[in-house]
């Protein structure tokens, strides 16, 4: 699943844009719906680093330093500059978006 989102092509023209930009992905890891266990990986905006969500264990993703985006519109940026690269993953069952 991309990590910018291009909907442009659906949404009102006035409104605004429709890029999107990848902040979390909620997954399903186990056999089905009535068994498993659900985790989170969440984009920190500020700094734009990913963390794992797990029940009360909360671990960051990245092991190398990137650059600290100062806000969002420097998170966007950095995102932009992704727009080719997919994100991967087998059991994610819900993705969020942001504008």
């Amino acid at each position: 699943f991309p990590s910018v989102l291009d909907m442009s092509k659906y949404c009102d023209r006035e409104g605004g844009g429709g890029i999107y930009y990848l902040i979390g992905v909620l997954m399903h890891v186990g056999p089905d719906a009535n068994h498993g266990h659900y985790i989170a990986h969440i984009q920190e905006l500020e700094t734009g680093n990913w963390y794992k969500f797990s029940d009360e264990h909360v671990a960051s993703m990245d092991t190398k330093v990137k650059p600290r985006p100062a806000s969002i519109k420097r998170l966007k940026a950095l995102q932009e500059s992704q727009m080719n690269k997919n994100q991967t993953s087998n059991n994610a069952y819900m993705l969020v978006y942001m504008r």
